[in-house]
C-alpha cells in the first residue's frame, strides 16, 4: 500500500531560500513544517486505513 510521503528537505530548503528564511528562523521553520507534515501524514494514513477496512468489510459481505 503506497501513500504520501514526507515533504522533501530540498522543497523546504528551496522555499526557505525563496522567502529569505535564515538562521534561527530557518531552524524553527524546519521543525514546524516537519511537525505539521508528520500530523498530515498521520491523518492521511488513518484515512487510508479506514477506507481499506471499509472496502474489506464490503467485500466480505458479498
Amino acid at each position: 500500500m503506497g501513500g504520501e510521503g514526507p515533504i522533501y528537505y530540498t522543497a523546504l530548503s528551496q522555499y526557505a531560500r525563496d522567502h529569505g528564511i535564515t538562521g534561527d528562523r530557518l531552524k524553527r521553520f524546519y521543525v514546524f513544517m516537519n511537525a505539521i507534515d508528520g500530523e498530515w501524514l498521520k491523518i492521511q494514513r488513518e484515512r487510508a486505513e479506514a477506507a481499506e477496512a471499509e472496502r474489506k468489510k464490503k467485500e466480505a459481505q458479498r
